[in-house]
C-alpha cells in the first residue's frame, strides 16, 4: 500500500487545519456582522423614538418659555 511521506502528511494536515480554521473564523465574522447589522437597525429605531421625544420636550419648553437655551446641568434658562 502506498503511503504519503511524513512531510507530505504534515503539509496536507497543516493545509487542512488552516482551511477549516479559516472557514470557522469566516463563519464567526459573518455571524458578528449580522449581529451588528441587527443592532444597528435596533439603534436606528431607538434614535427615532428619542429624537421624537426630544423634539416634543423642546417644543413644550419653547411654548412655555419662548426662544431660550437650557443649561443642562442647572436647568437655568438663557435668552
Amino acid at each position: 500500500m502506498k503511503k504519503l511521506t511524513e512531510k507530505e502528511l504534515n503539509d496536507f494536515n497543516d493545509a487542512r487545519v488552516a482551511y477549516f480554521d479559516t472557514k470557522s473564523d469566516l463563519a464567526d465574522v459573518t455571524i458578528q456582522l449580522e449581529r451588528y447589522k441587527n443592532r444597528k437597525i435596533s439603534l436606528l429605531m431607538d434614535i427615532e423614538v428619542y429624537e421624537d421625544r426630544l423634539k416634543k420636550i423642546q417644543n413644550e419648553i419653547h411654548e412655555k418659555y419662548g426662544d431660550v437655551k437650557v443649561d443642562f446641568r442647572t436647568g437655568e434658562l438663557h435668552s
